[in-house]
């Protein structure tokens, strides 16, 4: 039987797929006439990758990225839901990433803080057309990987990522669950090295109550469970290298998994600094801000 994890996964795509699919179509001569991340100017040094985890907040990570970006000269890359609170504090990205096809997405850039400087938008192809048509400024596109994701459902159709990469003429990008770890594969992709992960939690930080957690709907009505059965059939406490005991659960061990096996199959130097984050272990430095900032600091 496939976890609830697996199940979200292919949900998402039988689902959103004509969403998709649509999207790319109306994008489509905007995806062709423009360029691939393999365009990317190539950086030198390391990159950030901003995510959306508590410990950004809990431990003022913006304010400590732009406190110290002169002394180590890193290409940022924020998740575009942390686009806004980056601008908001000052601190200004290269790359946002977008990863989901969603018109919600568009609120992550709607602000005049987003029309100012030189930011350069990553996006999937199947980025909803609202987003393209909101953000003004350079893009470069990527197709998102989702073939193994359907054929967790109903066996899949052959080749259907390859399909995608000839119809846009742009390059793939492996799914990895969510837009920190597409980021992350990006800015290595970019030659970005060590790359360093801001927020890239997958847990809940310190929350006690499993009930306000995004899944815990979706457990419930997977397994049918009482309140406890649920929390010990999908939720654990971890304490992490930080010294700090997160909650997390079944969705972000599986986003998790699909990390680790990125991390085996690229061998990017990799360090975390993001003190609520389950991600260690594979040679992946755990890190706080200031000690790796005094180490690092050319």
């Amino acid at each position: 039987m496939p976890t609830v994890a697996e199940e979200i996964s292919a949900y998402t795509l039988f689902h959103k797929e004509q969403l998709w699919m649509d999207n790319i179509a109306e994008n489509l001569v905007e995806i062709r006439g423009g360029r691939g991340v393999n365009e990317i100017p190539k950086p030198t040094g390391p990159a950030i990758i901003i995510g959306a985890g508590p410990s950004v907040e809990k431990f003022k990570l913006l304010d400590a990225i732009k406190n110290n970006r002169d002394s180590i000269g890193a290409t940022i890359f924020a998740t575009d839901k942390m686009l806004i609170p980056c601008l908001e504090c000052g601190l200004i990205p290269e790359y946002v990433v977008t990863a989901d096809g969603s018109p919600i997405i568009e609120k992550f850039y709607d602000s005049p803080l987003v029309d100012i400087g030189s930011i350069k938008a990553v996006l999937a192809t199947h980025t909803h057309p609202s987003v393209v048509k909101r953000f003004k400024g350079d893009k470069y596109w990527y197709n998102l990987a989702y073939e193994s994701e359907r054929n967790l459902l109903d066996g899949g159709l052959p080749n259907i990522d390859r399909a995608v990469h000839w119809l846009t003429k742009k390059p793939i990008a492996p799914s990895l669950g969510n837009c920190g770890s597409i980021a992350w594969s990006l800015a290595g992709s970019a030659g970005c090295s060590p790359i360093v992960l801001c927020g890239l939690d997958y847990s809940y930080g310190i929350e006690s109550d499993a009930k306000k957690t995004l899944y815990w709907s979706a457990y419930k009505n997977k397994y049918g469970l009482s309140d406890t059965e649920t929390y010990d059939k999908c939720y654990r406490r971890e304490v992490n290298p930080w010294g700090h005991d997160v909650l997390t659960d079944e969705v972000w061990d599986n986003y998790k998994a699909f990390f680790f096996q990125a991390v085996k199959a690229t061998k990017i130097h990799t360090v975390n600094v993001s003190p609520y984050s389950i991600i260690y272990g594979l040679g992946i430095e755990t890190r706080n801000w200031n000690g790796w900032v005094k180490t690092f600091s050319k």
